[in-house]
């Protein structure tokens, strides 16, 4: 067996034994309409330069705060969302130097950690420790990405 299809197993062993709780419909679809307007929104002032300058590390606050609201509103530390916590650190690893790198992982692992634990979710067994490895992968991860800037 492949080293790749081993870690894929693996993944998905961990995803069949890991209680998972039901998104809450209702908020999530509120909060990812206000994400998609977002969206859009930032896709017309990259598209235009309507702000040239160093407003990209207001964008990538706020992904991070949106990564939050997502990651809160469908499921807290169990949703497959948190792996949206990383996008804005990738981006500002390529567009920003290694201390606001630094700074974007350490925020995007207090909100992950932040959302995690008030959710009700953390009441499955094993969710603080689930938390707690997420949380160390997001910031072994930023590390990485640290260096890369």
């Amino acid at each position: 067996v492949l080293p790749e299809e081993r870690s894929r197993h693996l993944l998905g062993i961990g995803e069949v034994y890991v209680p998972k709780p039901e998104p809450s419909e209702r908020p999530f679809f509120y909060v990812l309409t206000v994400f998609a307007l977002y969206a859009l929104g930032t896709l017309v002032v990259a598209r235009w330069e309507l702000w040239p300058g160093t407003h990209w590390q207001w964008l990538a606050v706020a992904d991070i705060a949106f990564a939050g609201a997502l990651n809160y509103s469908s499921g807290g530390g169990f949703s497959q969302l948190r792996f949206a916590f990383l996008f804005p650190v990738v981006v500002v690893a390529f567009r920003g130097r290694p201390l606001a790198t630094a700074a974007a992982a350490a925020t995007s692992t207090v909100v992950y950690l932040l959302q995690a634990f008030p959710h009700p979710s953390r009441s499955n067994n094993g969710a603080l420790s689930f938390a707690l490895v997420q949380a160390a992968y997001l910031t072994w991860l930023g590390l990485a990405l640290v260096l890369l800037s």
